[in-house]
C-alpha cells in the first residue's frame, strides 16, 4: 500500500487513544500492524487517553435522556457557560505564557522580582492547562 494519508493516521491515533485494540484501529484503517506499532511509539501516543472522557460522554448522555424539556435546555445553557469560560481562562493562561516568553528572550533586564512571576506564572499555567497535577 502507498503512502498513509494525514486523514487516517489522525483515525488511527483517535481510535488508539479511545483505548480501541490494535486489530480494531488496523481494520478501520488498514494500517499495517508494525507500521502502527512504529508511529505510536515513535510519537508517543497514548493507549486509552480518552477512554475515560469517552464512557463519561456515554454516561451523561444516558442521563440527559432523562430530564425533561426545561432540565434539558438549562443543562445545555450550563454547559455551554462552563465551556466558555474554560475556553476563556485557558486562553488568557495562554496568552499569559506567550507574555512570559517575551520576557525571557531578554533575561538581562529581569528582576529577581520577574524571575519569581515568571515561576509562578508557569507553575499556575501548567495547573491550569493540565499539564501537571497536585
Amino acid at each position: 500500500m502507498g503512502k498513509i494519508s494525514l486523514e487516517r493516521w489522525e483515525l488511527a491515533r483517535a481510535l488508539f487513544e479511545a483505548g480501541k485494540s490494535l486489530s480494531v484501529i488496523i481494520a478501520e484503517t488498514e494500517i499495517a500492524k508494525s507500521t502502527l506499532s512504529e508511529k505510536s511509539k515513535k510519537d508517543a501516543w497514548e493507549k486509552g487517553l480518552n477512554e475515560q472522557l469517552i464512557l463519561d460522554d456515554v454516561r451523561v448522555q444516558l442521563e440527559k435522556a432523562n430530564l425533561n424539556e426545561l432540565q434539558a435546555k438549562i443543562h445545555a445553557k450550563e454547559v455551554e457557560r462552563l465551556t466558555s469560560s474554560a475556553m476563556m481562562i485557558r486562553n488568557l493562561t495562554r496568552a499569559n505564557l506567550m507574555g512570559i516568553s517575551d520576557k525571557l528572550l531578554n533575561p538581562d533586564a529581569m528582576t529577581i522580582f520577574d524571575h519569581k512571576i515568571v515561576g509562578d506564572t508557569i507553575d499556575t499555567a501548567s495547573l491550569t492547562l493540565g499539564i501537571n497535577q497536585r
